[in-house]
């Protein structure tokens, strides 16, 4: 058997293969299966692989690891609390001097990295649309 078919599709011998997700969860793996024209046949699969805590993990460390995410979603926790929060998650705008700036929703913050105890990519299911092109609606 093609190994990305099993992993893809399963095993069928994994518990976790079909653990239950949630309707507004299956919706959106909905949307990403016609975005990418495959249907999932175990979509619990799919959702294991993308929230796992392997997916790109961001190091504690330094800049290194930020700038070349920029332009990506982030989740971000601190060692103390920044704004009364130690999460905040934003699409990370630019990485210089010591400092990853993120925009939450219109927020700007800006996180020093000697404070950054963890951080990670999030997923993003809607894929990004190219300059100059419009999305199609359904």
């Amino acid at each position: 058997m093609n190994p990305w078919k099993e992993l893809l599709e399963g095993s069928g011998t994994d518990p976790q293969e079909d653990l239950p997700i949630d309707a507004d969860r299956l919706e959106e793996l909905a949307r990403l299966e016609e975005e990418i024209g495959y249907s999932f046949q175990r979509p619990a699969l799919l959702e294991r692989a993308l929230t796992h805590r392997s997916y790109a993990n961001l190091s504690s460390g330094g800049e290194k690891d930020y700038e070349r995410f920029v332009g990506r979603l982030a989740r971000i926790k601190t060692k103390t609390p920044l704004c009364g929060r130690r999460h905040v998650t934003g699409r990370i705008l630019s990485v210089g001097g010591g400092v990853v700036r993120l925009d939450e929703g219109g927020r700007e913050y800006k996180i020093p990295t000697s404070l950054i105890e963890s951080g990670r990519l999030e997923v993003e299911l809607s894929l990004p649309v190219p300059p100059g092109k419009a999305r199609k609606r359904a």
